[in-house]
């Protein structure tokens, strides 16, 4: 694999620059939290030449965990998404026996979080902040069979892949349809979470379908190149306790 490389044009954004100031004035002294877990849907549209080099969107889940000090109007947490950007199948021979492989062209994204929100009443508009990583990683499965009839030998590995830095920002709307306290005043809440974000990803190599290719059982690939920018919508539910 080649040398990764940066593209020079890594600089603060809005969301990254808010994240830091969030750490930054947390309060580390606190003693009551409030801390919260959710859950979603994903669908990522590549942007730029990133869309151009590999043409589809992907699907996906994302999910967070994060915490708000108590009585402050932000949230900080761990962020992370996996989407699936396309995959294929064919028959190959290799060493006298008839392989059937697939593969998948994946992108894992995990960032650090920070998040601006009222936290109270039923609409909880938020701007959120993330910095992290990008993965973008190609799996291949090869079912083989040494006799017809009998159940294949499967073998999965990782084609191909490499990492980018990635920041960006966003916002979205929490909708809390359910709330309840304990005798101690502990307070759960279930709410519907709808959010956008911009994640910048830095320059980087990835596969997409149609990259791999077979001959003689020897397996073969030519790696894209690009930024990696990504529009992510999601839609899910988050659990505060």
């Amino acid at each position: 694999m080649a040398p990764r490389q940066s593209n020079g044009r890594l600089k603060p954004s809005t969301g990254s620059t808010l994240l830091i100031v969030l750490l930054m004035v947390s309060a580390a002294g606190a003693t009551a939290q409030i801390w919260e877990a959710g859950g979603s849907f994903a669908v990522g549209f590549p942007q730029g030449a990133f869309k151009d080099r590999i043409g589809s969107s992907g699907l996906g889940v994302s999910a967070h965990i994060g915490y708000r000090p108590h009585e402050q109007p932000y949230l900080l947490g761990l962020h992370a998404i996996f989407l699936n950007y396309g995959s294929q199948t064919w028959w190959a021979t290799a060493g006298g026996r008839d392989l059937e492989i697939q593969s998948a062209n994946n992108i894992l994204l995990m960032h650090a979080s920070g998040r601006i929100q009222s936290d109270a009443g039923m609409f909880r508009p938020y701007l959120e902040g993330s910095l992290g990583i990008t993965w973008l990683f190609t799996t291949s499965s090869f079912d083989s069979w040494s006799d017809p009839g009998e159940d294949p030998e499967t073998t999965v590995r990782i084609e191909f892949d490499d990492t980018a830095f990635s920041y960006g920002g966003g916002g979205g709307l929490a909708v809390c349809f359910s709330s309840s306290a304990d005798e101690d005043g502990d307070v759960t809440e279930w709410c519907i979470d709808l959010g956008v974000r911009y994640l910048a990803g830095a320059r980087s190599q990835y596969l997409r379908g149609g990259s791999i290719q077979t001959a003689g059982g020897t397996v073969t690939y030519t790696p894209l190149e690009s930024d990696t920018d990504l529009l992510v919508v999601t839609a899910g539910v988050i659990y505060r306790f």
